[in-house]
């Protein structure tokens, strides 16, 4: 009689922890976490590419203006 109620025990146990196991979202929660860091690495790398050719953009026009300036000063015109 013990031995089939620890052996029911068993079984259940078995179930219950199974069952726990394909409750619990772990795998999900993995999956989540690394599409969160692929989108973040995207979007630092986009941010990167947007800061370096603003940079560029603003260094290229002071650069004109300051040849423009100076061209000014010695009096020659130019269209920048």
């Amino acid at each position: 009689m013990q031995s089939k109620k620890k052996g029911i025990s068993i079984v259940l146990m078995s179930t219950v922890t199974l069952g726990a196991l394909a409750i619990l979202p772990v795998g999900e929660v993995q999956a989540k976490a690394a599409i969160s860091q692929q989108a973040k690495a995207t979007s630092t790398k986009k941010t990167a590419t947007v800061a370096k050719q603003t940079a560029t953009e603003t260094t290229a026009a002071a650069t004109n203006q300051a040849i423009a300036t100076q061209l000014a000063a010695k009096g020659s015109t130019i269209i920048v």
